[in-house]
């Protein structure tokens, strides 16, 4: 009975500190999506934390929107809203569920992929 409480014990800290590992990760383009959803999900999310990331997710998203202008094909992202950015933002959030092994670059570079090709699809982009 000891040492199953030793042993509960001892996974249980382990957990907590794989999860206070990831959840302090730098924050940057590299981060993992796994770790952003962490943020995200958090009992209390940290409101800094959440900024710190969307912001990384506008400035990924400019220098998306720079390289398609680079190769003369519109700017996605410069045309939308405020609402559109944020929402668009949150939309990169989600994404990391579902590849939580992509990074913070990887899964916005994938969204705003996806949003290029929609709008070839409806006429809106050449």
């Amino acid at each position: 009975m000891r040492l199953a409480s030793v042993l509960t014990a001892t996974a249980c800290a382990a957990f907590v500190c794989c999860q206070t590992t990831q959840a302090d990760e730098t924050i940057s383009p590299k981060m993992s999506c796994a770790s952003v959803r962490e943020i995200f999900d958090a009992n209390t999310p940290d409101n800094q934390k959440i900024r710190s990331v969307v912001e990384i997710i506008m400035q990924e998203l400019s220098k998306l929107d720079r390289k398609n202008a680079s190769k003369g094909l519109p700017q996605i992202f410069a045309r939308m809203s405020a609402e559109g950015k944020r929402s668009t933002a949150a939309a990169i959030t989600v994404s990391c569920d579902g590849h939580p092994d992509y990074s913070l670059a990887q899964s916005a570079a994938s969204v705003y992929e996806g949003m290029y090709a929609m709008g070839k699809d409806l006429g809106v982009n050449p």
